[in-house]
């Protein structure tokens, strides 16, 4: 497995949600039946939650603090759904800091 790390912040935004789910926009791909969503942007994978007409991008560190401690949504096995993603769409996993 191959990482790529990077160190500099990006801006969260928001995406409507007919322009999120067309795919010539950035491949997309729900985690778990969650409302949590993975989304390439810019070659660059990025974690959405699902509101009511929009998808909002959130921190990587927001998306793993929720997948630790939630006991409403089933996150287990989201780092392979989301290390098989990036591979397919970028072709390595990224890591954020």
């Amino acid at each position: 497995m191959t990482y790529v790390k990077i160190g500099r912040l990006r801006s969260c935004k928001a995406i409507m949600n007919a322009a999120f789910l067309d795919k010539t926009t950035g491949a997309y791909e729900q985690i778990n039946k969650t409302p949590w969503y993975l989304k390439i942007s810019n070659g660059r994978p990025g974690y959405f939650l699902k509101m009511d007409d929009k998808f909002q991008q959130m921190p990587e560190a927001c998306f793993r603090a929720t997948a630790a401690r939630s006991a409403t949504f089933n996150l287990a096995g989201v780092e392979d759904q989301i290390e098989n993603f990036c591979k397919k769409n970028i072709g390595h996993m990224e890591v954020n800091q």
